[in-house]
Order: structure tokens, then sequence, then C-alpha cells
């Protein structure tokens, strides 16, 4: 999946860019997630769906 179709799942779902660097941290006011991006323009699928689950997971532990 490529980092920004990540980001805009990420932004979807309440997040929003703490920091950059080697890894950007996005948070929701409550939880942060980090994503690798140095030298990257996409991450694998399992990390992907894993980041994608547990900032669902986050915003609405229900839906977990």
């Amino acid at each position: 999946m490529k980092i920004k179709d990540l980001i805009i799942k990420l932004n979807e779902n309440g997040f929003f860019l703490l920091t950059k660097g080697n890894h950007d941290v996005y948070s929701n006011g409550k939880h942060l997630i980090t994503i690798p991006t140095i030298h990257m323009r996409e991450v694998s699928n399992i990390l992907a769906k894993k980041i994608i689950k547990e900032a669902i997971n986050e915003r609405n532990p229900i839906l977990g």
C-alpha cells in the first residue's frame, strides 16, 4: 500500500500528523501510531492492515 493512501485512511479515522522524520507519528489525541517512512513510498500490505486496524480499534473500540 502506498504511504499516502495509508495516511488518507488515518486522516479519515481522526488521526493527524504530530512529527515527521524517519517515522511519521500520528495521533488522534489519545493514541499514537508511527509509520516508517525513511526512503519508502510503500509499506507492506500486512503492516498497512495492522496500522489501519489499530487506528480503527482505537477510534471506536466497539468495532474491534
